[in-house]
């Protein structure tokens, strides 16, 4: 499926702690409960604002949309 690369605002937020699954007919989309995320954690990490930031896996693909 893919790897979601964010987590929550801060390390002690475990991404399973934030995260919601919720199934679409024929795709999942995840969204995340936090005001906040990190992107790219570990890496170029990028602190933003959760303006409705989710995954889509539809069709064997996952996108990630900011």
């Amino acid at each position: 499926m893919g790897n979601l690369d964010l987590s929550g605002k801060d390390m002690d937020t475990s991404l399973v702690d934030i995260v919601r699954v919720n199934q679409q007919a024929d795709s999942l989309l995840f969204t995340f409960d936090s005001d906040s995320l990190l992107l790219n954690p570990g890496g170029n990490e990028e602190m933003v604002k959760n303006n409705n930031i989710h995954y889509l896996y539809k069709d064997g693909v996952l996108t990630f949309n900011r």
